[in-house]
């Protein structure tokens, strides 16, 4: 039997960040998008997307919100509690969410993430 992810570490340059379950990754890349001809041949454009990493971090009395959302040239690891990390940068901060009930989102963006 194999063990499906349930819980992740989200990591910024060593940073561990302190979130409630439900990170997400979308490790970017190839993406192919496919068209037809008038003629019935089929053909398709190759984009690169950037990796996204999102999570929902708690909003504790040592958050650094200022130098969270400086934080630019970082590398995020996404460590999965089934043993697969991913890492992806150079990454930067896109943005950081309203504190609400506790807790404010986090995305990060940069080139595709690689597993290690």
């Amino acid at each position: 039997m194999t063990q499906q992810t349930n819980r992740v570490t989200v990591e910024w340059d060593g940073n561990i960040i302190t979130a409630d379950p439900g990170a997400s990754i979308d490790l970017g890349g190839v993406t192919r998008e496919g068209s037809m001809s008038d003629q019935g041949s089929f053909h398709y454009q190759v984009s690169e997307n950037v990796g996204t990493v999102t999570v929902t971090a708690k909003h504790l009395a040592d958050a650094d919100i200022a130098a969270i959302r400086a934080a630019t040239d970082v590398t995020v690891t996404f460590n999965t509690d089934t043993g697969l990390t991913y890492a992806m940068g150079p990454s930067v901060l896109a943005s950081v969410g309203a504190i609400s009930e506790g807790t404010y989102e986090l995305t990060f963006i940069g080139p595709p993430a690689t597993r290690l």
